[in-house]
C-alpha cells in the first residue's frame, strides 16, 4: 500500500500536470505522474505503482461523486479538468494531514 505522503504527491503532481497542460485529461495525468507518459498502460501483475495509480484515481473519482452526488465507478477520464483539479488538491491536503 503506497503511503499517505505518496498518494499525496501523486494527487498534487496530477494538479499541477492538469493545469500546465490544458489537453490532459485527469486519467493522462496521473499515469504521466507515476509512469512518466499519459499513455502508460497499468502493468499486468500488481505493483507499487499499479495499487498508487488505483488509490490516485479512486480518491479522485470519491471526491467528485461526492461532490457532485452519483455513484463512483466509471472513472476519471471523462472528469472534467477542473473538478478533477479541484479533488486532487483537496484531497492531497488531506492525505497531508495524515503525516506519514
Amino acid at each position: 500500500m503506497p503511503s499517505f505522503r505518496a498518494i499525496a504527491a501523486a494527487l498534487t503532481g496530477a494538479a499541477d500536470a492538469m493545469e500546465r497542460n490544458a489537453s490532459l485529461d485527469p486519467d493522462g495525468a496521473v499515469r504521466l505522474v507515476i509512469w512518466g507518459t499519459p499513455d502508460a498502460h497499468m502493468p499486468y501483475d500488481q505493483t507499487a505503482d499499479s495499487d498508487l495509480y488505483d488509490d490516485v484515481t479512486s480518491v479522485i473519482e470519491c471526491y467528485d461523486a461526492d461532490l457532485h452526488g452519483y455513484d463512483p465507478g466509471n472513472g476519471i477520464e471523462k472528469l472534467s479538468s477542473a473538478d478533477a483539479i479541484r479533488a486532487a488538491r483537496a484531497e492531497a491536503q488531506r492525505f497531508c494531514s495524515y503525516g506519514r
